[in-house]
């Protein structure tokens, strides 16, 4: 019985996680400035709109531009992510995805996106006395949600 439940809480566990990663990281790493609701200064995504998804190489110097053109930084998320190579690449990726639907929760016109490449490795295992090798590439993903001000 004790082993059914030390079982039980480990795969309890292991959902409470995995629901988490599935919801994406964007919204739990989000770190928020200003509300742009509330702000007086500024002027948020309406309803129905879409927030603008803008590729940067170089995130500081990008964050610098916008606010000399007169956007306010709401917000951003950064963290670390691995994923299993592709070779087959999509236009846009889902973590850019996830920060346009994150821009849509927090009013951001705006998306400075950054997902840029850290490292790759490869893992061998052996499967039914088979050896297997995956590729894993690590990725640093930033996302900083800006609106236009009114100054």
């Amino acid at each position: 019985m004790m082993r059914f439940g030390g079982n039980l809480g480990f795969l309890l566990m292991a959902f409470t996680l995995l629901s988490g990663c599935m919801d994406g990281r964007q919204g739990n790493y989000y770190q928020s400035y200003i509300d742009p609701l509330t702000a007086g200064n500024v002027i948020a995504l309406e309803e129905g709109e879409q927030p603008k998804l803008i590729f940067s190489q170089n995130i500081e110097a990008d964050k610098e531009k916008y606010q000399n053109l007169g956007f306010v930084i709401i917000g951003q998320s950064e963290f670390d992510t691995t994923d299993e190579k592709r070779y087959l690449r999509r236009n846009v990726d889902s973590h850019a995805q996830r920060a346009i639907e994150q821009a849509k929760k927090v009013h951001a016109t705006h998306i400075l996106y950054l997902r840029e490449k850290v490292s790759e490795n490869m893992e061998t295992t052996i499967k039914d006395g088979k050896y297997e090798t995956e590729r894993f590439e690590r990725f640093k993903n930033v996302s900083v949600y800006l609106v236009r001000g009114t100054n």
